[in-house]
């Protein structure tokens, strides 16, 4: 099997978001190869289009990334109040070279991994939501775009028109998204290095920050606890506009300020103000995960 997908994967091509591949290794010189670094993107499941309003473009994650050391990035459990925390609820489990070659070879056997392609007329029907896998393997990159994923598993379910090889996606990578949402079922508990899934810390944070000082008065009674700014640098002046959300900005911490972002927004939810001398400001995060764009940008793909 694992010969089989390495053919398969060599015949890869394309490229998209994401940056290029990093190192590759093949630690026994079989199964397919890889990006092997810890922000290295191997593999990942997200979305893009569709009816969605911006700041949820900008915090949106994922379904899964898998980076190149083996380690499995999801979304953890929601809690279904208001106001949420601040730090989107992120966990992670690094997998060992047997288990992401499982995971590797699963995707290839889909066929649909041989080189990029879009599938659209359904997501034209529908919404515009688009499911988005992308797949680092023998240094090349395929991303392949299914509209409306799993619609039209069944051909009697079909739209009129449907070119056929569209169909066939959704019947190949639904069940294939389906599987890797509950990974724990498709991967052995032999083929994990890490036992347990615990609270993922990205090595660095996009922050979108908005001056709020002319806000009115909130009259529903919940407070918006206050916050001190973590970092010295001034938030007026903070990252690069985004015309998205004028007059948000827009930046990216890393080392130890994104420590200190980290610890601050532990203690802060989704209405919380962080405070530099007179003024206040919103904060919405985001963790940038293996794939992701350093810089402040729209349009890549998100859970």
């Amino acid at each position: 099997m694992a010969a089989a997908t390495s053919i398969l994967l060599a015949a890869c091509t394309g490229s998209g978001p994401g940056g290029s591949p990093g190192a590759t290794g093949q630690p026994d010189g079989d199964g397919i190869a890889h990006p092997t670094g810890a922000g290295d993107l191997v593999f990942s499941i997200g979305s893009e289009g569709g009816f969605v309003p911006v700041e949820s473009i900008f915090t949106g994650l994922p379904m899964i990334t898998i980076a190149g050391d083996g380690t499995v990035i999801t979304q953890g459990a929601q809690i279904d109040i208001f106001p949420g925390p601040a730090l989107p609820a992120v966990m992670s489990r690094r997998l060992s070279e047997a288990g992401l070659q499982l995971v590797l070879e699963r995707v290839a056997q889909t066929g649909f991994f041989v080189e990029s392609a879009t599938f659209n007329e359904e997501a034209m029907a529908i919404d515009g939501t688009m499911t988005v896998f992308t797949m680092h393997a023998d240094d090349r990159e395929v991303v392949v775009k299914v509209g409306a994923l799993g619609s039209v598993l069944e051909p009697d379910l079909a739209p009129p028109g449907l070119p056929e090889r569209e169909r066939q996606a959704h019947v190949a990578l639904a069940p294939l998204a389906e599987q890797l949402n509950a990974i724990d079922q498709l991967v052995p508990a032999s083929a994990w290095e890490e036992t347990q899934w615990h609270p993922h810390q990205a090595e660095a944070l996009r922050l979108l920050v908005t001056n709020t000082d002319d806000e009115p008065p909130d009259d529903s009674g919940i407070p918006r606890p206050e916050v001190a700014w973590p970092t010295d640098d001034d938030p007026a002046t903070f990252g690069e506009p985004f015309p998205l959300l004028d007059p948000a900005r827009c930046g990216v911490v890393s080392g130890d300020d994104a420590a200190a972002w980290y610890e601050a927004l532990a203690q802060a939810n989704q209405l919380t103000r962080f405070t530099s001398g007179e003024h206040r400001y919103s904060v919405m995060v985001r963790p940038v995960l293996p794939g992701d764009e350093a810089a402040c940008v729209m349009g890549q793909p998100v859970g």
